[in-house]
């Protein structure tokens, strides 16, 4: 009977994982499914103004580029990392051109080699792959950091548990909180990874 409760549980996880990956396509499937159909992302097409996303220093014209990641939830899973934080305003146009447009196409070839790999919470990048590739320390440091920041950002997503449940508690997530414009700009969040057992 525990097994098949075991089994069961890991059913229900699945089916919330893909309702919460589904949240994630719709996400992309906004501005008439640009996002989610385009794998290089343009100032031209118009589609950042379009979203609301400051474009007025950018010079070149390919914003991102997602070709070299293999089809699938990974690229989806990029796609929306790259959006979500330009809408968010955690990563400019700017800083994204000038130093993760080259790491994502640097992680999808990596990734490309790879069979298994159906999502970022599943990447591993091994010592023998950044010493191999030839990377700069800023060019690895970057392709590392795409990943750490993917990994929290869709764990976050896919962890279907109340948020009083979890071990960081997001104040925006708690049904009847009240926060100020300023505070919800500063995401406010209580963490309670750092308290003794």
């Amino acid at each position: 009977m525990a097994g098949y409760n075991r089994t069961s549980l890991a059913l229900a996880e699945e089916r919330a994982k893909q309702d919460c990956f589904s949240d994630v396509e719709e996400y992309l499937l906004e501005n008439d499914g640009y996002w989610k159909n385009q794998d290089i992302w343009t100032l031209s097409s118009g589609k950042f103004t379009e979203r609301g996303i400051d474009t007025k220093r950018i010079k070149t014209d390919v914003i991102a580029d997602f070709s070299s990641v293999p089809d699938g939830t990974l690229k989806t899973e990029l796609k929306y990392h790259a959006l979500w934080s330009f809408s968010m305003h955690t990563i400019s146009l700017t800083t994204y051109i000038l130093n993760y447009k080259s790491a994502v196409r640097d992680l999808g070839k990596i990734l490309r080699q790879r069979d298994g790999v159906k999502s970022v919470t599943d990447v591993v990048l091994t010592e023998d792959d950044k010493i191999n590739e030839g990377w700069s320390d800023f060019h690895r440091r970057m392709i590392e950091c795409i990943i750490v920041r993917l990994k929290a950002l869709m764990t976050d997503i896919y962890d279907i548990r109340e948020e009083t449940e979890r071990d960081t508690w997001r104040a925006l997530r708690i049904p009847g909180t009240r926060l100020s414009a300023v505070q919800k700009r500063e995401k406010r969040a209580l963490c309670f990874t750092e308290l003794p057992n």
